[in-house]
């Protein structure tokens, strides 16, 4: 939504930018335009040849570690909960086999 609100100001205020002050609406664009290069350089991590876990780390987020301990419990839950219905499982598959020969 930002984006679009910013390109909506900026086709407002470039026709009289232009009318106004004419070449120096293009060194005010370009000045911002180096700005951004420069913060993008120097405090925008590289995130190339990195992996989701490693980008966690990077951006100090935790949410990873919870999600991977909250998967182990589910997976052990599921474990635990199909040995228990295992046996009837099998059991009730292979009556309904000799029943349909």
């Amino acid at each position: 939504m930002s984006n679009w609100g910013n390109n909506f100001i900026i086709g407002l205020i470039t026709p009289p930018m232009i009318e106004n002050i004419s070449f120096g609406t293009y060194i005010f664009f370009a000045s911002f335009c180096l700005i951004a290069l420069v913060w993008v350089w120097f405090f925008i991590p590289e995130t190339n040849g990195r992996t989701l876990e490693q980008m966690d780390f990077v951006f100090k987020d935790n949410q990873s570690n919870e999600e991977r301990a909250r998967r182990s419990a589910i997976e052990v839950a599921m474990v635990n909960g199909a040995a228990q219905y295992l046996p009837e499982a099998l059991h009730h598959h292979s009556s309904m086999h000799k029943g349909s020969v």
